[in-house]
């Protein structure tokens, strides 16, 4: 949906609903019907006509565009509705455009793909030039003479309601059809109506009174987003807090309503936390869970671009750029984590904000360069910037890049760091970037409402909310529901997985076609739902199919914007969920979509408990070649639809950065009534070919599951994609390093094993004498952060720096301490400072603080002295 520059939902530019499905192959013929029309004026037609079609499509606000004398269809026109109060002009050109032929002058043609129907205003006649694609002629001459009918009627009696004009609904047929009863109930009560008083304003529905109390809200037109948006009004509305079945089992004004007064009667008893409190000045801001991971990845795997997120918004237009850049600024200002890095406190991330914003600006001008080569230039660029990494503890974690390819076309380059940021988020940076830009343009402040919380403060009361309790009860659902999943996803690849990944990777788009999506959409209505479970299940039989497993679990993103406050914020408010896929029994792809919807049901009422804590407790095998858990995830997105500032119009999309967070990853995005998809991949594992030939098998999974639902899923998939694609297993050779079994290190039982078990002892808070040589430091409960403190700990006691990736590699205590010996400089330093450690931990403060001087000073005179010996070492080849 479109947003005007207040923040309020702006309509969507809607024509005439379609008579036909979109075609797999456009055909581009376009027909004409006329009509006798009386009208001479085009402001009337425009009335007319967005009264027709509030009527027709059952939508509150509509918007159509008029062609002037002297206008071009690049440079579009005016938009009247409610869509104008966005600008004027439409972030997707309008489908219905009036050309208004009765002034001096004719508007210079525009080109006639740009819009489902045009209509030709000329004295005495009114011609309707439509895609046949589309439209079918008897439904087009119906249109004709719905606009007569209306026009005679306002004529006579000027401000009657479109309630009581004779116009089709040509919406509820398709709605009516696909309910399940066929006697439509009314919402009842108080609460019922308030439900569907709200859902008719998220979805443009013109009358709450037309919603069926047990149609889903999904077959309405509303999406996992919009759900979201409606359950944290309606607890807004209610006071009711954190219900949960609100975002996960109610999906009719009857179950939500049941779940609002089952709420109130219990009121108090939510499992939500209260509602988030500005922190004191002068404190630091809390780091989320989402930011505490994404930390951690950096810390293991530094220099990769995997969590970059570059956004590149073309821009057409007399564009500002001193205006466009301090646009941007203000946001910076406006949301303090765009203003925020991150420092190393003993193994754990420290949120530091920065008062003054910084951002990075870097003006590069094509227009020089041949016409020819320009996009080229511009991809190699947008490409080497998207790449490059960010420095979290120096910062900043928002930079810019804007391309000038000529004067009225503009490239900026909005890269920003996952750690700061998110999918959702970019839709709050436009919105606000449009409306300070056109703020300046006008002369008058932003019309932005105040932000009564930063991100850091959700980020606190969402720890806060995680209590002991819920906890505990979301650790039972995960135990249970993964107990005895596969640790791995064994997928055909072209090369053995590494034994430490380099996370590089490439990316392979792909789209659906307009008829398979209008199928899909359909298939998933009939049976209450949306295309995400649709899609993911889909997914999954591709899976099971290619990896031969009849069981296994693949990773899907969560948005946790589940209070008011989030809708407005920047941040990274999401999380990964586990979603096992159960195809015991061989089920049909109708009883595999359900099973898939019943665990994402209950997967989305336990998001809360952080993906770390999650392992750290289930405390799977930890391996430094693959991620726990899951090593393949599905993504589903809806693209960001925000109309431009005044004079201009925008597109986005975003750059792939070269980098693999995961082996593989299946991002299917929403763009209005389009569907494209991106497969990224670690070429650690597979080449372009391979994965190529795997999307193209995922668009025939999709079309044969809509042809044959009811046959088994494993034999849909062999029938329609044949035998397994030839290819090595990724699992590849067992990690090497040092054995976990191999023989005990000379140290074995000695004064480094003796600190390392103090240290592990300190980190996982446990017992010294629960630990012993053979301890295995994951399988006692350490999770990624605690492996990165028990880091930080051996470089401030024994001043030795090991990989995270040897702690995994060397997961015991007596395998640990051949490590740290081994990659010690100077082994006997290191058994020194273990001995003054054990010494110090016996001492009393006073005791200790003096030895650790003397050994300080002791172990600086060597460190020199080494130091100073080892160019001559070097020079005599030692």
């Amino acid at each position: 949906m479109n947003a005007d520059t207040t923040g309020r939902p702006a309509a969507e530019a809607v024509g005439l609903p379609p008579d036909r499905p979109a075609p797999v192959v456009p055909q581009y013929f376009r027909g004409h019907c006329a009509t006798p029309w009386a009208g001479r004026s085009a402001e009337e037609l425009t009335t007319v006509t967005q009264a027709v079609l509030r009527r027709a499509t059952g939508r509150a606000r509509v918007a159509v565009g008029v062609l002037r004398a002297g206008d071009t269809g690049a440079e579009l026109i005016e938009v009247s509705g409610d869509l104008a109060a966005g600008g004027p002009h439409a972030a997707v050109p309008p489908p219905l455009v009036i050309a208004d032929l009765t002034a001096a002058g004719t508007p210079r043609a525009t080109a006639p793909g740009d819009h489902a129907m045009v209509l030709r205003l000329e004295p005495g006649t009114l011609t309707a030039d439509y895609d046949c694609d589309r439209h079918t002629a008897e439904g087009v001459r119906s249109f004709l003479a719905d606009l007569v009918t209306v026009r005679n009627i306002l004529v006579r009696c000027p401000g009657t309601p479109d309630a009581e004009l004779p116009v089709a609904r040509r919406s509820e047929a398709v709605r009516a059809a696909a309910a399940p009863s066929p006697e439509r109930q009314p919402p009842q009560g108080p609460v019922e109506r308030t439900v569907a008083r709200l859902w008719a304003e998220l979805l443009d529905l013109a009358d709450h009174r037309s919603i069926d109390r047990d149609e889903s809200f999904f077959s309405l037109g509303g999406g996992s987003l919009t759900a979201i948006r409606a359950a944290n009004r309606l607890r807004e509305r209610f006071g009711i807090g954190h219900a949960k079945e609100l975002l996960s089992r109610a999906v009719t004004v009857r179950t939500v309503a049941e779940v609002i007064e089952q709420a109130l009667a219990a009121r108090g008893d939510s499992t939500g936390g209260g509602h988030p409190v500005p922190r004191p000045a002068g404190t630091a801001p809390a780091v989320s869970s989402a930011q505490e991971q994404i930390w951690l990845f950096e810390q293991w795997w530094p220099g990769t671009a995997a969590y970059n997120m570059p956004w590149a918004l073309r821009i057409q237009g007399p564009l500002d750029e001193t205006l466009l850049r301090g646009a941007l600024e203000e946001v910076l200002r406006r949301h303090e984590v765009l203003r925020t890095t991150f420092t190393d406190d003993r193994g754990a991330p420290r949120a530091v904000v920065h008062e003054v914003p910084r951002l990075p600006w870097i003006r590069h001008d094509l227009s020089a360069t041949a016409e020819d080569e320009r996009e080229d230039a511009a991809g190699r660029l947008l490409a080497r910037s998207a790449a490059e990494p960010f420095d979290l503890a120096g910062g900043p974690l928002v930079r810019a890049d804007l391309l000038r390819l000529s004067a009225s076309r503009h490239v900026l380059l909005l890269n920003v760091h996952h750690l700061v940021h998110d999918g959702w988020s970019f839709e709050v940076l436009l919105r606000e970037l449009a409306e300070g830009y056109d703020a300046v343009v006008s002369g008058r402040p932003p019309a932005l409402p105040g932000l009564r919380v930063q991100y850091g403060d959700l980020a606190a009361a969402d720890r806060a909310a995680l209590t002991d309790d819920v906890l505990d009860e979301s650790l039972c659902f995960w135990r249970t529901e993964l107990d005895g999943a596969p640790a791995l996803l064994d997928l055909p690849a072209d090369r053995p997985r590494p034994v430490s990944p380099s996370h590089r990777g490439d990316s392979v788009p792909f789209g659906l076609p307009d008829e398979l999506c209008a199928r899909l959409r359909e298939f998933a209505g009939q049976r209450g739902t949306t295309l995400y479970p649709v899609l993911l299940t889909a997914f999954q039989v591709l899976l099971h199919h290619d990896s031969g497993l009849p069981d296994l679990v693949v990773g899907t993103n969560v948005a946790l914007r589940d209070r008011l406050e989030a809708e407005r914020l920047i941040g990274p408010l999401f999380t990964m969920l586990p979603v096992r896929s159960d195809a015991a029994g061989n089920p049909d792809f109708e009883e595999l979509l359900d099973r898939t919807r019943t665990r994402l049901l209950a997967a989305f009422g336990h998001k809360d408990i952080p993906f770390d804590v999650l392992v750290g407790r289930l405390a799977p095998e930890r391996r430094s070649d693959r991620s726990p858990v899951y090593q393949t995830a599905f993504e589903f997105a809806e693209q960001a639809r925000v109309a431009a500032p005044t004079d201009l119009a925008w597109s986005h999309d975003l750059v792939d950065t070269g980098a693999a967070k995961l082996d593989l990853i299946l991002t299917v995005t929403e763009r209005g009534t389009a569907v494209g998809g991106l497969c990224t991949y670690a070429t650690d594992l597979f080449d372009r070919a391979r994965i190529e030939h795997l999307t193209a098998a995922y668009l025939q999974i999709l079309t044969a599951v809509l042809d044959q639902p009811d046959v088994p899923v494993s034999a849909l998939a062999t029938r329609t994609l044949g035998p397994v694609p030839a290819g090595r297993a990724v699992t590849g050779p067992s990690v090497t390093g040092l054995s976990v079994d191999g023989p005990e290190t000379p140290d074995a039982g000695g004064p480094v094993t003796d600190v390392l078990a103090g240290l592990w002892a300190e980190v996982l808070d446990r017992p010294r004498e629960s630990i012993g040589p053979q301890s295995d430091f994951f399988a006692l409960g350490g999770r990624s952060l605690d492996a990165l403190r028990l880091n930080s700990r051996l470089r401030e006691t024994l001043r030795v720096r090991v990989s995270v990736a040897d702690l995994f590699r060397a997961p015991t205590l007596s395998a640990l301490a051949s490590v740290v010996t081994a990659q010690a400089k100077d082994p006997g330093l290191v058994l020194r400072l273990a001995r003054a450690v054990l010494r110090m931990w016996e001492m009393s403060p006073q005791e200790r603080r003096a030895l650790m001087a003397r050994t300080t000073r002791s172990s600086d005179r060597e460190a020199d002295h080494n130091g100073k010996q080892a160019p001559d070492e070097e020079r005599n080849g030692k």
